[in-house]
């Protein structure tokens, strides 16, 4: 398996697990593991406190909660090692590398970027000079990525949970349509949960409605859905090769 067999790391071990979790992790679960706009706060995991060097957390990096929306991510067993050895260190000794020097995560193929763009994205973002404006508006390259990723989130991105001074990409806010005795309803979405659901009309007004089972009939818009859908599939290697491309485009 690859896995260590002491809990505490040497500092080249800590370093390595910190370029990889910068690289791989940190634009869901934030620069310093504290939580990210989709990502939990890995600090306070139950499976990385139980952790000891990497055999809980594996698991779930190669993908089995893939359905909950955590996809499989391209490490070895030695890697995600170094990488619990980095978050134990975190953990322990409280340190919050969010102050330090950015590592540049720009690292993939611009050339298999562009055809993957191409196959995976030219389908609904046929010109891709239609990021350039978050790309100039975005110089970190951790953020603008989590930028094209899942778009909208990056105001919520601020290093070390503050937040942050970058726009979010332009994209429209979750929609929602209920339907009541053929009385339909349309609005924003404010709050959904198994029981209530709540959405804000275009004059303004909010309406809430009880939920018993599938009643009423609701139909939820969200515009970022096919992102989600391929945030579950794309491979590490395929985000950092768009990324690299993107940037080309400066």
């Amino acid at each position: 398996m690859g896995f260590k067999d002491h809990r505490e790391s040497p500092p080249e071990v800590v370093e390595r697990g910190k370029s990889l979790y910068s690289l791989s992790c940190s634009f869901c679960h934030g620069s310093d593991a504290r939580g990210g706009s989709i990502g939990p706060n890995l600090l306070r995991s139950d499976v990385v406190l139980q952790d000891q060097n990497g055999e809980l957390i594996a698991p779930i990096v190669h993908g089995s909660r893939a359905e909950k929306g955590m996809p499989a991510i391209e490490l070895t067993d030695p890697q995600i090692s170094d990488i619990a050895g980095f978050l134990h260190n975190l953990r322990v000794a409280g340190r919050d590398f969010a102050n330090r020097e950015p590592i540049n995560i720009v690292v993939g193929d611009a050339a298999a970027g562009k055809a993957t763009y191409a196959r995976m994205c030219a389908s609904c973002h046929a010109n891709a000079q239609d990021f350039k404006y978050l790309i100039d508006a975005i110089p970190d390259p951790r953020t603008f990525q989590q930028a094209w990723i899942l778009p909208g989130s990056p105001g919520n991105m601020g290093y070390g949970g503050a937040p942050s001074r970058y726009p979010a990409s332009k994209v429209s806010p979750v929609s929602v349509t209920v339907t009541v005795d053929g009385q339909v309803t349309t609005g924003t979405l404010e709050r959904i949960d198994d029981f209530y659901i709540a959405l804000k009309t275009a004059d303004g007004a909010t309406h809430s409605f009880e939920r018993v089972g599938n009643l009423p009939k609701v139909e939820i818009h969200d515009p970022v859905q096919a992102h989600r859908e391929m945030f579950r599939t794309i491979k590490d290697s395929e985000i950092h090769n768009i990324t690299a491309y993107l940037v080309t485009l400066k």
